[in-house]
């Protein structure tokens, strides 16, 4: 099983603090996936969503431990995009991209340069694609990262 840190700064960035506690809930389940990619993108599904932040066969509420259900999940991915931390795709298959995810990452060079082809082989086609690759090449430039080639020209 892979592991992923998630770099302490992250909980005190001003948006995410501001984000309410279903929205937490929902961004710790996305970064702590296993099929999240290495850019802070995910796909998945609003009931595979809700399987797992529910527990497997749970399917009872109470006031102090609620049921989070799919009006729930949409609720939360709505106001995260609205809040600037993530970017939304929904093509039945929802892809997520936090959009900061780089800034509390270390990349090798290595890793930057297998970029383009993460984003073209693991991404869903359409408009989060030119907006990951874009926030991609803003993060090199502004940190001083040598660009893939497929981005240098």
């Amino acid at each position: 099983m892979r592991q992923r840190q998630i770099d302490t700064k992250f909980w005190t960035d001003e948006k995410v603090q501001r984000a309410s506690w279903l929205e937490k809930q929902v961004m710790l389940h996305l970064l702590t996936r296993v099929e999240m990619l290495t850019l802070g993108v995910i796909t998945t599904t609003l009931s595979s969503m809700e399987h797992l932040l529910n527990g497997v066969g749970r399917n009872w509420s109470t006031p102090e431990f609620p049921r989070i259900g799919e009006k729930h999940i949409k609720r939360a991915l709505a106001g995260l995009k609205k809040r600037g931390i993530i970017e939304v795709q929904n093509t039945g298959d929802i892809t997520v991209f936090f959009k900061n995810f780089l800034l509390y990452q270390n990349w090798s060079s290595k890793v930057v340069k297998s970029w383009p082809r993460m984003i073209e082989e693991q991404v869903p086609q359409g408009p989060i694609q030119v907006v990951i690759t874009e926030t991609c090449v803003e993060w090199c430039r502004e940190y001083k990262k040598e660009l893939p080639d497929e981005w240098s020209g």
